[in-house]
């Protein structure tokens, strides 16, 4: 299959995910509920697919990389990002949540002692610039008379969200140098964020909202599920084809999607204005820098 078609294919399905998140949480306010829900989707599919190749009897030292990058994301970095689209809505968390290619690139500087380029200056630069955009476009419709009001405080939720999944696709890349599996990394980076999330399932007032969802809330939450990991899917066929530098650029272009989702099918739930639309194409650009300075 053609390189870009999946390039493009996987920012489309992981641009959905945050509308769907969204449209989710309306339904039922709970991100750790969607996160639970999103990863059971997530494991069942990917451990579907490592029995139907075999490759879920290949066991290494490598794994213990992909468990590492469990713990870090998709698990605590989808409910800090679901988390970031509640509060903040899906146009201005999504953005924030690309920034995770420039937390992938300052490991990789740090531990694999790669050489910084002017692109990744550059890059770097107007990942700033579209959050500093970002930031005062929020404090601007705090003042406003929209009732879907945004507080500035929450645009650390999906920074946080971003370091975290940052961290967990440098980890993942280690495991893949021992383990040349792809499905069986991400099996197992499910299997253990699930394992993760699944213990918040303790605490009663999680049971309560999990028992109580309404069938339109799960209905999102498991096309959320179902986006998140056919968008793994077509990122790993895409970068065993293609390269790098041709495939980061268009997968990174996913917050551009979720903005054109909410600008046209969430006009209810949040606004979405032009400085929204350029502090994302900043983000987007700088992300498609550092990939080309890589």
């Amino acid at each position: 299959m053609n390189v870009i078609f999946l390039s493009l294919s996987t920012a489309l399905f992981y641009g959905l995910d945050p509308f769907f998140i969204k449209k989710g949480l309306f339904e039922n306010h709970n991100p750790i509920v969607a996160t639970i829900i999103s990863l059971t989707v997530n494991l069942f599919f990917f451990f579907t697919l490592s029995i139907i190749t075999s490759q879920f009897i290949h066991v290494g030292g490598g794994l213990i990389f992909f468990i590492l990058a469990g713990l870090f994301a998709p698990g605590l970095g989808r409910i800090f990002s679901y988390k970031g689209i509640d509060k903040l809505g899906a146009s201005i968390s999504a953005p924030l949540q690309g920034t995770e290619t420039l937390f992938s690139f300052l490991l990789a500087v740090i531990f694999l002692q790669e050489k910084i380029s002017p692109p990744i200056v550059i890059g770097t630069g107007s990942i700033f610039l579209g959050i500093i955009i970002l930031k005062r476009e929020t404090e601007r419709q705090q003042d406003g008379p929209d009732q879907w009001v945004r507080n500035k405080k929450y645009l650390w939720l999906p920074i946080i969200s971003a370091g975290l999944y940052g961290t967990s696709v440098f980890l993942r890349k280690l495991g893949l140098n021992e383990i040349q599996s792809p499905i069986l990394g991400a099996m197992t980076t499910s299997l253990t964020s699930w394992g993760l999330i699944i213990l918040f399932l303790t605490k009663r007032e999680i049971r309560r909202d999990f028992i109580s969802m309404n069938k339109k809330a799960i209905c999102f939450f498991l096309l959320s599920g179902g986006c998140t990991s056919l968008a793994w899917l077509s990122l790993f066929y895409a970068l065993s084809i293609g390269k790098v530098v041709m495939v980061a650029p268009l997968q990174n272009s996913h917050p551009l999607f979720t903005v054109l989702l909410s600008s046209l099918f969430l006009r209810k739930v949040e606004r979405v204005s032009y400085k929204t639309f350029i502090g994302a194409i900043l983000i987007i650009g700088g992300i498609s820098s550092l990939s080309m300075g890589d």
